[in-house]
């Protein structure tokens, strides 16, 4: 059985980092603070929030790099993986295939690899960044993955379990709102309550 995590929100705990980014991009290249929450936006394509109060006269593009860049810088001393996440992942691997699949960037997820040493636990990572930021439902038909349990905190990861006719996970502690696990097989109030589900033992 394979098991796909989604990352932010899932498994890290990195609105901190993103809202810490996000202004300081604002900041840097005087623009306006908008009226929204930059944590709602967590595991969305990094241009969607820029696409939701700035016209097209910006450099999105540029935008974009800079609250990627200032993430990364932020990672190791703002971010973390959720309570107890590590002892989840060293149990799952010894029965199953783990994979992340994040609608990130490239060298985000080298970053957090490097930074959590995340090589102990999964085998692949599937990155939105290479896929032009196609659904995850689609990324997961395009790598032909079959048989797996999708784990996430966003409508967006429970379809990629529910189109594909497979079992999702909603994980209610992450930044998605609660009705978007309604799709969902199961919801978890926190990442150990996986090792309560009886098809994962």
């Amino acid at each position: 059985m394979k098991i796909i995590f989604d990352f932010d929100g899932t498994i890290h705990k990195s609105d901190e980092i993103y809202e810490k980014a996000f202004y300081d991009t604002l900041k840097k290249y005087k623009i306006k603070k908008p009226n929204l929450d930059p944590k709602s936006y967590l595991g969305y394509p990094p241009r969607k929030i820029w696409d939701d109060f700035l016209d097209d006269s910006y450099d999105k593009e540029k935008l974009i790099e800079s609250t990627g860049d200032l993430m990364m810088e932020n990672m190791k001393d703002f971010g973390s993986l959720y309570e107890k996440t590590e002892k989840v992942l060293n149990f799952l691997k010894e029965k199953h295939e783990l994979i992340i699949l994040s609608s990130c960037t490239k060298k985000y997820i080298e970053n957090a690899r490097k930074i959590y040493d995340l090589d102990l636990y999964f085998s692949k990572y599937l990155v939105g960044e290479d896929y032009n930021y196609k659904s995850k439902a689609e990324i997961i038909r395009i790598n032909k993955i079959n048989n797996f349990i999708m784990v996430g905190d966003r409508l967006s990861d429970i379809k990629a379990g529910f189109l594909n006719n497979n079992i999702s996970i909603f994980a209610k502690y992450g930044y998605g709102k609660e009705s978007e696990g309604d799709l969902s097989d199961y919801k978890i109030e926190k990442i150990s309550d996986l090792l309560k589900i009886k098809g994962l033992l």
